[in-house]
């Protein structure tokens, strides 16, 4: 019966560093993705490119507001393409920049700002599904310069739902 238990115990570790070292994998072949993109992005290698904005209103104390919202997107060599955003509304701005390759969302970087914070998120795409997010930042005058894990937290699960509201909002300024 010891023996039972103890091998069931290490298949657990094992089938974990199994996965663990998978989702390494798969970060890094994203890091090399996004490295290659950016480079022609950098380069100005874009095969072509697409403009789009909008406005968001709100009722301020009587008064209507409207804060702009763009988006671009921009097609490279290799099936990649990226779609830069910014977003405003009031006492909040937010930029993301979604990365695709060959239609498949792989990566969004995106830094969200309100009056009393400024974060930075970083999050990792397969096959459609969250394997990362990654987080810097904090409140004004205690930011971290370090990437912390939130990927199975509540502030993950944040930056998963604005990921796709962003990515939704973003395709239809593009139509």
């Amino acid at each position: 019966m010891k023996k039972l238990i103890f091998f069931l115990i290490l298949s657990i570790i094992s089938v974990n560093q199994l996965i663990a070292q998978s989702t390494e994998d798969l970060v890094t072949k994203i890091r090399r993705q996004y490295n290659e993109v950016s480079s022609m992005e950098s380069n100005r290698q874009s095969i072509s490119c697409q403009n789009g904005s909008s406005f968001t209103y709100r009722n301020m104390g009587g008064q209507n507001m409207k804060f702009p919202q763009s988006s671009k997107k921009c097609s490279y060599p290799g099936g990649y393409a990226i779609i830069t955003s910014k977003f405003k509304d009031w006492e909040f701005e937010a930029s993301a920049k979604f990365y695709f390759l060959n239609g498949q969302l792989f990566f969004v970087f995106a830094n969200v700002s309100n009056v009393a914070s400024g974060y930075e998120y970083r999050t990792y795409y397969n096959n459609g599904n969250v394997i990362r997010v990654l987080q810097k930042g904090g409140l004004y005058g205690e930011e971290s310069n370090v990437n912390q894990d939130i990927t199975y937290n509540s502030d993950g699960n944040w930056v998963k739902r604005f990921n796709t509201e962003r990515l939704r909002q973003s395709s239809s300024m593009l139509k």
